[in-house]
């Protein structure tokens, strides 16, 4: 899984994400609930066209770092344990404490 990681770093860099951009936004699926795919969409476009988000979208759910799913009429982006060993990982190299 640590390739997959690795090509996931690459690809951001390669795409000209912020990987700061978003790991705020991806914190709100630590929960298990998830974030909507909608609100996702909205906290990144004015940074990013549709067409980058959408591919960041896939790119998670590609690299094993988030699943979509279906609840309650709204698509949800969920992520996967990966992807939460990522999250936190990111947070303390941006040194952000951990919440206990």
């Amino acid at each position: 899984m640590s390739n997959l990681k690795e090509e996931f770093e690459r690809y951001l860099k390669k795409n000209g994400f912020q990987i700061s951009s978003f790991l705020l936004i991806l914190e709100d699926t630590d929960s298990g609930s998830g974030i909507s795919v909608f609100s996702f969409i909205k906290a990144l476009l004015s940074q990013y066209s549709m067409g980058k988000i959408m591919e960041l979208i896939g790119a998670l759910v590609v690299y094993h770092f988030a699943e979509i799913r279906l609840e309650n009429k709204d698509l949800k982006i969920l992520l996967t344990q990966e992807g939460k060993n990522a999250v936190a990982k990111l947070k303390s190299l941006m040194g952000h404490k951990p919440v206990k």
